[in-house]
């Protein structure tokens, strides 16, 4: 099966993933009215009960996106990875539960997804080292900031740049780093680090905004805490797929932005190692423009060449579409991990490629 074939089946099921939450979102939000009658449950152990259907639903596309990559993805070693990447997500989702429970006053949803979005990035390194359940090793002091090499069995894994606390740490997997597009890799990253920081201050004032538009709109409206949360968990799916359509223009500017930068000192190279990302990440953006600028925001590698030619006049802000897949988690976005180049990829959830 190749890449196009790949590509495309897993695109579809990233479309039929994310549908299937959008439309759950809209039902929910639809029956609004009907659930604040006749929901019977005043526990937390509600929200453990969310959580098990979310999975319950979810488990059927992540076996399938598993499957999808091809090779021996499917096995013990993926069901740990999967295992390891739900309990975390639980525990971002029972954090916020017990934030909105603590302020129970008017605004609190908003003040405790705050509290959350500001958190998350700087645990997305501490989560893929423990998702990749696997021995990392770290190379303190290198130029583009702290080294992290991930040996992992996920193909697709590139790594990506992240702050712990106030250290830079440039993830990368072990395929990359061993190999001759480490220098080049390392270079278009020094870019990314140059960006994060907006780019996660872009992303935690966007879901803020929509998490306000739900308060302003009483969206959330019930007596029942367990309730709110569910419509909270909806109305910000939407709102994540609105970023969806949103942001991946945005994003290509990034990815071209990275690679002016190491074209720069080596353009021979980088020219080779776009033309063999592909082959890594399992996709090579889309011919047909409208879908390249909504389903990818990595794009195609004729796209990317013909950029280095070009001078940049657009905003750099980062991957924000695939970060966003990490940060809505402080939201309960129940697509996070429906996209097609995530899902079934426990590791991925954490870590997109970009």
């Amino acid at each position: 099966m190749g890449i196009n074939t790949k590509s495309n089946n897993r695109l579809f099921l990233g479309i039929f993933n994310v549908g299937f939450w959008f439309l759950v979102s809209i039902a929910i939000l639809l029956n609004q009215k009907y659930l604040n009658i006749n929901y019977a449950y005043n526990s937390l152990l509600s929200v453990f009960l969310f959580y098990a259907i979310y999975i319950l639903f979810q488990l059927p596309f992540d076996i399938l996106g598993a499957n999808l990559t091809g090779g021996n993805n499917f096995n013990k070693y993926w069901l740990l990875q999967w295992l390891v990447g739900s309990v975390l997500q639980f525990g971002i989702w029972g954090s916020l539960t017990f934030f909105i429970y603590l302020f129970s006053f008017y605004g609190g949803i908003t003040l405790a997804t705050f509290l959350l979005l500001i958190s998350l990035p700087f645990l997305q390194g501490y989560f893929s080292v423990l998702i990749n359940n696997k021995n990392s090793i770290g190379n303190i002091g290198n130029s583009n900031g702290n080294l992290l090499i991930l040996d992992s069995n996920e193909k697709s894994f590139t790594g990506g740049v992240v702050f712990q606390f106030f250290r830079k740490i440039n993830i990368i997997s072990k395929a990359i780093y061993s190999s001759e597009y480490y220098s080049v890799e390392l270079q278009r990253r020094s870019t990314a680090f140059n960006v994060l920081l907006k780019t996660n201050i872009t992303l935690i004032l966007w879901n803020l905004i929509g998490v306000l538009t739900g308060e302003f709109f009483n969206i959330y409206d019930s007596d029942r805490i367990e309730l709110k949360i569910l419509y909270l968990s909806s109305w910000m799916t939407i709102w994540s797929f609105i970023s969806l359509i949103l942001f991946t223009r945005l994003s290509h500017n990034h990815i071209y932005a990275c690679d002016r930068s190491a074209a720069n000192d080596n353009k021979a190279l980088l020219i080779k190692w776009i033309k063999f990302y592909p082959s890594i990440v399992g996709e090579n953006g889309h011919r047909n423009k409208i879908k390249q600028s909504v389903f990818y925001p990595v794009p195609r590698i004729e796209n990317r060449i013909e950029s280095l030619n070009r001078s940049s006049s657009f905003i750099n802000l980062g991957n924000l579409t695939r970060q966003n897949l990490f940060i809505s988690w402080a939201v309960l976005n129940l697509s996070a991990r429906s996209v097609h180049c995530n899902v079934g990829r426990p590791l991925l959830w954490v870590l997109p490629p970009s």
